[in-house]
């Protein structure tokens, strides 16, 4: 058994105002903060046109990463490859169609084969495309990426039908 009382009063009062993001901040740890495509970026050390960086993320704490840069264009990865093939895709994207589809056939001729991951790279520098849907289409397709090699002839036939046929038809003179 057992008894007991209680009384309890309490008030409070509160209000706040915030808003921010790192854009403003020049400084972090005595490194200086670069907004490098609007990633605030530190950069640890320079190369040639590669750069060893970090990334200061919304909770002030850094991400290790790699900057190439190619003209005013630069490109940030988790890894110097991965930095790499992401400045091939800027490079690509602001390319005029005419000299991607010239780069396509400095890089192929027309009878030999080649390994299909070949040609699902260059698919998405001449279109555009998304890497989930080059996969579903290779899935559907019953295409080997790692595995199974094509001749160019192949590669348009089956693609110039689907996503960014347009282009792809545009490789048929030549092809």
């Amino acid at each position: 058994y057992g008894s007991g009382d209680g009384f309890g009063s309490g008030d409070g009062d509160g209000s706040g105002f915030g808003f921010g993001y790192g854009d403003d901040i020049s400084s972090i740890n005595g490194m200086a903060v670069h907004q490098i495509d609007d990633v605030p970026t530190i950069i640890n050390s320079v190369r040639g046109n590669i750069a060893k960086c970090q990334i200061m993320n919304d909770d002030l704490t850094l991400s290790p990463c790699w900057i190439v840069k190619s003209g005013n264009l630069f490109a940030h990865g988790k890894t110097l490859e991965e930095a790499q093939r992401a400045l091939q895709d800027k490079l690509f994207e602001d390319m005029p169609e005419e000299q991607r589809i010239s780069q396509f056939w400095e890089a192929f001729n027309k009878t030999d084969k080649y390994p299909t991951k070949l040609f699902f790279d260059w698919h998405h520098k001449l279109t555009g495309s998304c890497l989930m849907g080059r996969n579903h289409f290779a899935e559907s397709h019953g295409i080997d990426i790692e595995k199974d090699s094509m001749t160019v002839s192949t590669f348009i036939s089956l693609t110039q039908n689907a996503y960014g046929g347009d282009v792809i038809k545009l490789l048929m003179p030549k092809g």
